[in-house]
């Protein structure tokens, strides 16, 4: 091989090697700009005003719903009863009238609240007229069946389907409650209509297994309070009037709660009728 031959092939690697680079220089950059361009893109709404649209809407026919909840993509739903029936629906039609696709007895009694146990997505708590409550899971199942999408809907009774019988802990009337629930252990705080605050916690929770005797705590009264919601890691318990008035509580060891606040959530010219904990 001649010199000239060698110098030929030397420059040609060299101009291979400084395309390559530029090349993926030019890679990196254009990579970069698109990173760029996208977060522009998922945050110039946020500056953009806010709006609502209303799509499609639909008149269910059950006049007695206590609670009504859907999956993820709203192609099911279920409702609860305040005679104790849960009806699963088909929301998959838009345009017609969503069929029933269930209807099963839950309870022998009516309901006076339905709610979902904090922090879950699937689990629901069912206060009856006779101060008992129920709880069951409830969820709707994506399945495929030869690459076609439909979706299950189902219940489970938990706890062996024993209640809990409220009674015992609480004599008036019921105003609210929450329940909270971590691993093995559930919290279930309860409020009657002159302010007596119940705090219940169940130790070693199974889910095919009855509860067990709970540990109890009595809180100071907070007034008329309408809505009680435990806060996050079940450490926190809020109590709220009808005029908006709130009190916290540290709950972290409940024999021995300790205020850690009060305010007010509207001003006094308001009522407080409905508020629920948003994520995060």
């Amino acid at each position: 091989m001649t010199l000239a031959q060698t110098s030929s092939r030397r420059r040609l690697a060299d101009t291979l090697t400084r395309r390559l680079v530029a090349l993926g220089g030019a890679a990196v950059m254009a990579a970069i700009t698109l990173i760029f361009v996208f977060l522009v893109w998922v945050v110039v709404p946020i500056f953009a005003p806010a709006g609502v649209e209303r799509l499609e809407s639909r008149d269910l026919a059950i006049p007695d719903a206590v609670s009504l909840t859907a999956n993820d993509t709203f192609e099911a739903a279920s409702i609860i009863t305040r005679s104790g029936e849960l009806i699963f629906l088909d929301l998959t039609d838009l345009a017609g009238q969503a069929p029933q696709a269930g209807r099963i007895a839950l309870t022998g009694e009516p309901i006076q609240a339905a709610i979902g146990v904090y922090p879950s997505a699937d689990t629901f708590a069912l206060l009856t007229a006779g101060k008992r409550i129920y709880f069951y899971r409830i969820a709707h199942d994506p399945r495929f069946v030869d690459n076609l999408r439909s979706v299950i809907s189902r219940y489970e009774a938990l706890f062996d389907a024993a209640p809990v019988a409220l009674g015992g802990y609480i004599d008036n009337d019921i105003a609210a409650f929450d329940v909270f629930r971590d691993g093995e252990r559930l919290r279930l705080a309860v409020v009657d209509n002159s302010g007596t605050t119940v705090l219940l916690e169940f130790s070693g929770v199974d889910n095919a297994h009855p509860l067990r005797a709970p540990t109890i705590t009595r809180l100071q009264p907070a007034g008329a309070v309408n809505n009680i919601l435990f806060g996050p890691g079940g450490r926190w318990l809020y109590r709220f009037t009808a005029s908006g008035a709130y009190r916290l509580t540290d709950i972290t060891s409940p024999q021995r709660p300790v205020e850690n606040g009060r305010g007010r959530l509207v001003g006094e010219d308001s009522r407080l009728l409905a508020l629920e904990m948003l994520l995060g």
